[in-house]
């Protein structure tokens, strides 16, 4: 019963690779260069996952001081005075898709498995959003998708009531 429904099901689940996303974040203390000998570093694009290194970077444009000109810290102040027109979340990795699908990044498979309308009847990657953009956007998405389910049932009752009231528009006399 299990496999029928998992065969089922197949078609509607994303087509992502699932090892390096379910990957734990293990914090041992906060991070410090001074530090830096007691975390397991394997390769300095592992050290922070996306959503991090985002962060990071948000915090660093946030605080940092425009002496010269304003007098004033952070980002939102440099662009009220024009200093920068407008500032935008960075994201990892190129754009473009590579042939092979086990070498695509974080950002090509989203693209590829969320952000297409050819892949609105599947089954949203949870993992792979949560990964990217961060707990808060992950644990937004999967609410929003089980809100849209439970929607489902009241929009079918929703379309049979319109259509019984359309067929039967002429038998019933206003009193």
């Amino acid at each position: 019963m299990a496999t029928m429904w998992q065969k089922m099901s197949d078609p509607f689940q994303p087509g992502v690779i699932s090892t390096e996303v379910t990957k734990n974040k293990v914090l041992k203390q906060p991070f410090t260069r001074d530090t830096l000998h007691l975390f397991d570093i394997k390769s300095k694009d592992d050290l922070f996952d996306s959503a991090t290194r985002s962060r990071i970077v948000c915090e660093i444009l946030r605080r940092t001081a425009c002496i010269q000109t304003c007098q004033t810290i952070g980002i939102n102040t440099l662009i009220a005075r024009e200093v920068y027109d407008s500032a935008f979340p960075l994201h990892d990795g190129d754009f473009e898709t590579p042939d092979k699908k086990d070498q695509r990044n974080d950002r090509q498979m989203l693209h590829e498995e969320w952000a297409n309308y050819g892949v609105c009847f599947k089954y949203q990657p949870v993992d792979l959003i949560r990964h990217y953009f961060g707990e808060q956007m992950g644990l937004y998405f999967a609410w929003l998708g089980v809100y849209t389910q439970l929607l489902i049932p009241p929009s079918l009752l929703g379309v049979i009531v319109f259509i019984y009231g359309f067929l039967t528009v002429d038998a019933n006399v206003p009193r």
